[in-house]
């Protein structure tokens, strides 16, 4: 039996005659009969009695419908997702920098207004889980990104900086427009940092570790608006990529540790299954070719955030 089958007998079963069914779907009523027949021959069964020129289904009628109607429906959802796919289509990206997300997004947007965007601002980690579970199409991410069934796009490296409020108290040793202290006289204050950058906490370890000297980071934050906030307070010492930095020296300024350099590197990942998807090549494409150009933005704009925090 095939699709067309139980769509004609659920719509028999909806109107109640074969005439009004036959209107309904713009066949004759002759040509609903003989599916019908059709349906009681391959079954062995019957599916409606007649009374009265109504048509009322029979035990094996009932059985039959409440799977027919389950198809049809499903048959329904199947011909509307796909339309919606062919009328709309979603490039999904996730990152774990709202900053560059939003600006790669809006600048290629400009050139394919069509393309339907949706963004997720997340920590590496949950980004790694998305595009495992195929609920992205690429992320931004930091760091490294080693598993083979993934491509992997170098975009930018940022450097990360010590920064703290402009006007701190919280030790004589930060005082001046830029103060230097050692690793060990970093290792006296609290320090904060943002977990969206997993790659930053691994190399500030490995800074303490050469020295061998113990610290204690007190507070982690999802952006870098947080960290920023920590700073203007005077809760710690921040660490924060110079672009946020850049955003935010009119209430910070840089801390300079001797002997330590850290940076992170930010790329796009997709699987390799979807590297080759038009559409996913495309953004990939136009954000390694054009991000430097875009990044340059970044410090002329004004961080509306900023106001929120004072």
């Amino acid at each position: 039996m095939t699709l067309r089958h139980l769509q004609v007998f659920v719509e028999v079963c909806n109107q109640g005659t074969m005439s009004a069914a036959a209107k309904k779907l713009y066949i004759t009523q002759s040509a609903i009969s003989q599916i019908i027949k059709d349906l009681e021959g391959h079954y062995g069964v019957i599916l409606f009695r007649r009374v009265s020129h109504k048509l009322y289904l029979t035990e094996a009628g009932n059985k039959l419908y409440s799977h027919a109607i389950k198809m049809v429906q499903y048959n329904e959802l199947i011909e509307s997702t796909m339309a919606d796919t062919r009328t709309t289509s979603t490039l999904r990206i996730g990152s774990i920098s709202a900053f560059i997300m939003i600006d790669l997004v809006a600048e290629y947007k400009k050139r394919h207004p069509e393309l339907s965007v949706s963004m997720i601002h997340q920590t590496r980690s949950v980004l790694d889980m998305l595009l495992y579970s195929s609920q992205l199409d690429v992320a931004i991410v930091s760091g490294l990104f080693n598993l083979s069934n993934y491509d992997f796009y170098p975009l930018t490296t940022f450097d990360i900086i010590f920064a703290c409020n402009k006007n701190t108290a919280l030790s004589p040793l930060l005082q001046g427009d830029l103060p230097e202290i050692s690793v060990e006289e970093l290792s006296r204050f609290p320090l904060f940092i943002c977990k969206a950058n997993e790659d930053v906490e691994p190399m500030l370890n490995s800074v303490f570790l050469e020295y061998n000297i113990h610290y204690n980071v007190v507070g982690t934050f999802i952006n870098y608006s947080g960290l920023t906030r920590v700073a203007i307070e005077d809760l710690g010492i921040v660490l924060i990529n110079y672009t946020n930095f850049e955003m935010s020296k009119k209430y910070l300024k840089q801390v300079k540790v001797r002997g330590t350099s850290i940076s992170s590197r930010v790329s796009l990942v997709c699987s390799k299954s979807n590297s080759e998807n038009p559409e996913i090549r495309s953004f990939i494409e136009f954000a390694t070719s054009n991000f430097s150009s875009i990044k340059k933005e970044y410090g002329s704009k004004e961080d509306t955030d900023l106001k929120l925090l004072r």
